[in-house]
């Protein structure tokens, strides 16, 4: 709750003060929920997102003029607010994935929750360079290159779409991650030299046939910045998604085994 109230408050100022008390709103409803053996996940969050629909509506007769279009909005946050807990509830962190992970499924809500993490470093920069590029290449080449092409597509798609969608370039910048995370997860058997060179040709290749002149959308320094950054990690990370889903998938067998 304080986290989320601290992040409405830095990113609207006092101009969130109706999204904080929502939240608090929403915090106390939520907890007596759960406690409350019927209502599963999905009931809990539909039941909370038609409370944030109808609070909202509230604070805005009390103090403007409700319109139809501010009345598409609220309603188009309450899908959202669904969606988001849905996807956040099956999300899992990085020191529980070994024990928690079971299906496709919650992977991708994880991968989601990354790509919407990223999206928050939108405005931080140091000496021009954007922090959220920087990282966004290193986990697709680093992923790419541990986990092959499947993963290094999937994942350049989903922190393209994702973390990009404000972007007036999202769609060349979901390309370039996208094709980037293809051609390192191919040349992954070339090792961590091959998965950075994939990159930067997936990168190139794109870049020179949107614009003609070969200049990408990320700054050739963010890109020489994320490749050491990438061998670094790789060094001391050592994150095996497909062992995890495989050793799941063999509990899984073994129990279908006994029950047969």
């Amino acid at each position: 709750l304080m986290s989320v109230m601290l992040g409405t408050l830095t990113f609207h100022g006092v101009a969130g003060w109706d999204y904080c008390l929502m939240a608090i709103l929403i915090y106390m409803i939520l907890t007596k929920l759960v406690s409350i053996e019927r209502y599963s996940l999905i009931k809990s969050v539909v039941v909370i997102s038609l409370i944030f629909f109808l609070f909202r509506l509230l604070i805005g007769m009390v103090t403007s003029k409700l319109t139809s279009y501010e009345i598409l909005i609220i309603g188009f946050e309450s899908i959202l607010f669904f969606t988001i807990s849905y996807v956040f509830a099956f999300a899992t962190s990085i020191g529980k994935l070994k024990s928690t992970i079971k299906n496709n499924e919650e992977l991708i809500c994880t991968l989601i929750t990354l790509a919407l993490g990223l999206s928050g470093f939108s405005r931080l920069s140091i000496y021009g360079l954007s922090i959220k590029n920087i990282i966004s290449m290193i986990v697709v080449i680093y992923l790419s290159y541990t986990e092959g092409a499947l993963m290094g597509t999937g994942l350049g798609l989903t922190i393209g779409m994702v973390s990009y969608m404000s972007h007036p370039e999202m769609p060349f910048i979901i390309a370039l991650l996208t094709a980037g995370g293809l051609l390192a997860g191919l040349f992954r058997e070339l090792g961590k030299a091959g998965s950075a060179l994939g990159f930067v040709l997936g990168n190139g290749i794109i870049s020179f046939y949107i614009n003609r002149f070969g200049i990408s959308f990320f700054a050739y320094r963010e890109i020489l910045i994320a490749i050491p950054a990438f061998f670094l990690l790789s060094k001391y990370l050592k994150l095996d998604l497909k062992a995890y889903l495989a050793g799941n998938q063999q509990v899984k067998d073994e129990y279908k085994d006994k029950s047969a």
